[in-house]
């Protein structure tokens, strides 16, 4: 068994999340994010900060970016690597075939996890965000 080291409710929060995710299946930033009511930043720095015993018993590789992508990071190829050997069929650029199929929902009886209320209130929803490289802004309602 794991020891989820408790340096934060959040980060044990997460770890049991992802602890949940059954081989062969991934789940995405956003899922954790909207979960657990924080920014998917929050959620890859945690996962980035894992000491060198989790990476090995974390399925850390099974938290893939919103869109199916693996990150751009310095374990991308052990990511891709992993993924590969549970089955998950990936593209030549890194995304995950098949998303749809493959996502693990969320379950909210994941042991030690606090269900959320949801994002939290100062950002504004996903699809209020202006795209990158988008030239227009969604209007301002100052």
């Amino acid at each position: 068994m794991v020891r989820l080291a408790n340096r934060s409710p959040l980060r044990a929060d997460v770890l049991a999340i992802v602890m949940s995710v059954p081989s062969g299946r991934v789940t995405t930033l956003g899922t954790l994010a909207a979960a657990l009511g924080v920014h998917e930043r929050r959620i890859a720095s945690i996962l980035a900060g894992l000491d060198p015993s989790e990476f090995q018993t974390v399925p850390w590789h099974r938290v893939v970016q919103n869109g199916g992508a693996i990150g751009r990071h310095a374990r991308r190829m052990d990511q891709v690597y992993r993924l590969r050997e549970e089955g998950v069929t990936l593209s030549a650029a890194g995304i995950v075939q098949d998303l749809a199929g493959r996502l693990s929902p969320y379950r909210a009886s994941a042991p030690g996890v606090a269900r959320s209320a949801g994002p939290t209130p100062s950002e504004p929803p996903h699809s209020a965000r202006r795209a990158r490289g988008s030239k227009t802004a969604p209007k301002s309602t100052i």
